[in-house]
């Protein structure tokens, strides 16, 4: 038999046994407490969006900044790219010539 935590266990109690505290009905302030405890899941859940929302703008700013330090790489292959495919190309040749 597991066990479960008893905060997620929900019990349903009827309105005819409603709990009373020394003769009061109890259940105005049941359901204020469940209303208050709504509301206080809510604004954690809105904080918590708030604080990613603000984490992400954060992060973007920062990156933005960082590209706009670093140098711009140049916009062509370099000069080693260059002669690395001008052997390719020479290789690539030899061996159609090897085939015929």
């Amino acid at each position: 038999m597991s066990m479960t935590p008893l905060a997620s266990t929900a019990i349903a109690i009827p309105a005819p046994l409603a709990f009373t505290a020394g003769g009061r009905d109890c259940s105005d302030a049941r359901k204020w407490a469940s209303k208050e405890a709504s509301r206080n899941r809510r604004h954690e859940t809105q904080s918590q969006l708030l604080d990613l929302g603000g984490n992400l703008v954060t992060g973007l700013i920062l990156n933005s900044q960082q590209q706009k330090q670093q140098p711009a790489a140049p916009a062509g292959p370099s000069e080693a790219e260059l002669a690395l495919m001008k052997q390719q190309q020479e290789l690539e040749l030899l061996k159609l010539q090897l085939k015929l």
